[in-house]
Protein backbone atom coordinates (compact mmCIF):
# COMPACT_ATOMS: atom_id res chain seq x y z
CA UNK A 1 0.00 0.00 0.00
CA UNK A 2 1.30 3.27 -1.20
CA UNK A 3 0.16 4.73 2.42
CA UNK A 4 1.60 1.85 4.99
CA UNK A 5 -2.15 1.51 5.25
CA UNK A 6 -2.14 4.56 7.17
CA UNK A 7 -5.11 6.57 4.75
CA UNK A 8 -7.61 3.95 5.62
CA UNK A 9 -7.55 5.10 9.20
CA UNK A 10 -8.40 8.95 8.58
CA UNK A 11 -11.48 8.33 7.31
CA UNK A 12 -12.78 6.06 9.45
CA UNK A 13 -12.82 8.81 12.36
CA UNK A 14 -16.36 9.67 10.61
CA UNK A 15 -17.94 13.02 9.89
CA UNK A 16 -17.04 14.26 12.90
CA UNK A 17 -13.41 13.43 12.85
CA UNK A 18 -11.23 12.10 15.70
CA UNK A 19 -7.38 10.94 16.67
CA UNK A 20 -5.57 8.79 14.35
CA UNK A 21 -1.99 7.86 16.38
CA UNK A 22 0.15 6.44 14.09
CA UNK A 23 2.70 4.10 16.10
CA UNK A 24 6.62 4.42 16.43
CA UNK A 25 8.20 3.37 13.08
CA UNK A 26 9.40 4.33 10.15
CA UNK A 27 7.01 4.53 7.09
CA UNK A 28 7.85 4.92 3.78
CA UNK A 29 4.93 7.03 1.51
CA UNK A 30 4.31 6.79 -2.23
CA UNK A 31 1.46 8.78 -1.97
CA UNK A 32 0.54 11.80 0.31
CA UNK A 33 -2.23 11.27 3.73
CA UNK A 34 -4.73 13.24 2.56
CA UNK A 35 -6.44 14.61 6.40
CA UNK A 36 -10.15 15.40 6.95
CA UNK A 37 -11.85 17.99 8.98
CA UNK A 38 -11.56 17.22 12.67
CA UNK A 39 -8.66 14.89 12.48
CA UNK A 40 -6.04 14.74 14.88
CA UNK A 41 -2.77 13.06 13.31
CA UNK A 42 -0.50 11.91 16.04
CA UNK A 43 2.67 10.20 16.24
CA UNK A 44 4.67 9.11 19.12
CA UNK A 45 7.01 11.43 21.31
CA UNK A 46 8.49 12.36 17.92
CA UNK A 47 9.14 8.52 18.03
CA UNK A 48 7.22 8.27 14.41
CA UNK A 49 8.70 9.36 10.84
CA UNK A 50 7.32 9.60 7.72
CA UNK A 51 10.11 9.23 4.92
CA UNK A 52 9.96 10.42 1.20
CA UNK A 53 10.65 7.13 -1.33
CA UNK A 54 14.06 7.46 -2.62
CA UNK A 55 14.45 10.17 -5.68
CA UNK A 56 12.67 9.06 -9.21
CA UNK A 57 13.24 11.25 -12.15
CA UNK A 58 12.98 10.88 -15.67
CA UNK A 59 12.67 13.37 -18.49
CA UNK A 60 9.51 13.27 -21.18
CA UNK A 61 10.11 11.57 -24.58
CA UNK A 62 7.11 13.39 -25.87
CA UNK A 63 4.92 16.46 -26.08
CA UNK A 64 1.76 15.89 -23.46
CA UNK A 65 -0.38 18.30 -24.42
CA UNK A 66 -2.85 19.82 -21.38
CA UNK A 67 -5.85 17.43 -20.40
CA UNK A 68 -3.74 14.51 -21.52
CA UNK A 69 -3.69 11.37 -18.65
CA UNK A 70 -0.63 9.97 -20.53
CA UNK A 71 2.85 10.54 -19.97
CA UNK A 72 5.89 8.91 -21.91
CA UNK A 73 8.98 9.18 -19.97
CA UNK A 74 12.35 8.18 -20.59
CA UNK A 75 13.25 5.65 -17.83
CA UNK A 76 9.86 4.25 -16.71
CA UNK A 77 11.68 1.63 -14.25
CA UNK A 78 11.88 4.13 -11.98
CA UNK A 79 8.62 4.68 -11.13
CA UNK A 80 5.97 1.87 -10.14
CA UNK A 81 2.33 1.86 -10.46
CA UNK A 82 0.70 3.55 -7.08
CA UNK A 83 3.52 6.08 -6.70
CA UNK A 84 2.36 9.55 -6.92
CA UNK A 85 4.21 11.99 -8.98
CA UNK A 86 4.44 15.67 -10.50
CA UNK A 87 4.62 16.75 -14.41
CA UNK A 88 6.47 19.77 -14.38
CA UNK A 89 8.50 21.82 -17.11
CA UNK A 90 10.72 24.93 -16.73
CA UNK A 91 8.24 26.91 -19.40
CA UNK A 92 5.43 26.54 -16.66
CA UNK A 93 5.01 28.13 -13.13
CA UNK A 94 5.29 25.96 -10.08
CA UNK A 95 1.87 26.15 -9.70
CA UNK A 96 0.42 24.44 -12.68
CA UNK A 97 2.86 21.50 -11.99
CA UNK A 98 0.32 18.61 -12.01
CA UNK A 99 0.66 16.06 -8.82
CA UNK A 100 -1.21 12.56 -9.99
CA UNK A 101 -0.93 9.10 -9.18
CA UNK A 102 0.38 6.45 -11.42
CA UNK A 103 -2.63 4.34 -12.54
CA UNK A 104 -0.95 1.77 -15.10
CA UNK A 105 2.24 1.17 -16.58
CA UNK A 106 2.86 0.19 -20.45
CA UNK A 107 6.21 0.01 -21.69
CA UNK A 108 7.36 3.80 -21.40
CA UNK A 109 3.68 5.43 -21.14
CA UNK A 110 2.68 5.68 -17.51
CA UNK A 111 -1.62 6.37 -17.34
CA UNK A 112 -2.17 9.09 -14.49
CA UNK A 113 -5.03 9.47 -12.42
CA UNK A 114 -5.55 13.06 -13.61
CA UNK A 115 -5.39 15.34 -16.71
CA UNK A 116 -2.26 17.22 -16.96
CA UNK A 117 -2.74 20.66 -15.91
CA UNK A 118 -0.54 22.46 -18.57
CA UNK A 119 0.94 21.37 -21.90
CA UNK A 120 5.00 19.98 -20.89
CA UNK A 121 6.98 20.29 -23.88
CA UNK A 122 10.16 18.03 -24.27
CA UNK A 123 12.14 20.89 -25.40
CA UNK A 124 11.49 23.10 -21.74
CA UNK A 125 13.59 20.18 -20.13
CA UNK A 126 9.68 18.96 -19.34
CA UNK A 127 10.01 16.09 -16.02
CA UNK A 128 8.11 13.23 -14.15
CA UNK A 129 9.16 13.31 -10.45
CA UNK A 130 8.34 11.30 -7.57
CA UNK A 131 8.26 14.28 -4.99
CA UNK A 132 4.53 15.28 -3.19
CA UNK A 133 3.61 16.77 -0.03
CA UNK A 134 4.05 13.63 2.57
CA UNK A 135 0.20 15.38 4.37
CA UNK A 136 -2.29 17.51 2.65
CA UNK A 137 -5.39 18.65 3.53
CA UNK A 138 -7.31 20.95 1.15
CA UNK A 139 -10.60 22.70 2.42
CA UNK A 140 -10.84 21.21 5.78
CA UNK A 141 -10.96 22.77 9.00
CA UNK A 142 -9.35 21.78 12.65
CA UNK A 143 -6.50 19.80 11.26
CA UNK A 144 -3.86 19.07 13.61
CA UNK A 145 -0.76 17.30 13.26
CA UNK A 146 1.57 16.20 16.52
CA UNK A 147 4.72 14.31 17.17
CA UNK A 148 5.46 13.33 13.82
CA UNK A 149 8.57 13.80 11.84
CA UNK A 150 8.96 14.30 7.71
CA UNK A 151 12.47 13.08 6.19
CA UNK A 152 12.26 14.44 2.95
CA UNK A 153 14.31 13.23 -0.01
CA UNK A 154 17.80 13.65 0.66
CA UNK A 155 19.17 13.35 -3.12
CA UNK A 156 18.90 16.71 -4.96
CA UNK A 157 17.07 17.10 -8.48
CA UNK A 158 19.80 18.89 -9.87
CA UNK A 159 22.17 15.72 -9.26
CA UNK A 160 20.02 13.89 -11.70
CA UNK A 161 18.77 16.71 -14.07
CA UNK A 162 20.73 19.49 -14.63
CA UNK A 163 19.21 22.95 -13.05
CA UNK A 164 16.34 21.75 -12.29
CA UNK A 165 14.14 24.01 -9.41
CA UNK A 166 11.08 22.22 -8.15
CA UNK A 167 10.71 23.31 -4.94
CA UNK A 168 8.15 20.72 -2.65
CA UNK A 169 6.36 21.10 0.54
CA UNK A 170 6.26 18.19 2.96
CA UNK A 171 2.87 19.11 4.24
CA UNK A 172 0.39 21.04 2.38
CA UNK A 173 -2.71 22.44 4.44
CA UNK A 174 -4.70 24.66 1.72
CA UNK A 175 -7.82 26.96 2.14
CA UNK A 176 -9.37 26.79 5.48
CA UNK A 177 -7.31 24.78 7.74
Amino acid sequence: DPTCDLQRAIPATGDAGGTVTIHAGRYMLRQPLVLSSGVTLCGDGGKTTFVAPPLAVSTLTAHCARGSTTVSVEDPSAFAVGDTVTVRSDAQPQYRATCAVIRAIEGSTHQLSRPLFADYMTFDRALVVNWFPMLTAVRQHHVRIRDLQIEGCRESVDDVAESVSLPCAAIHLLDGV
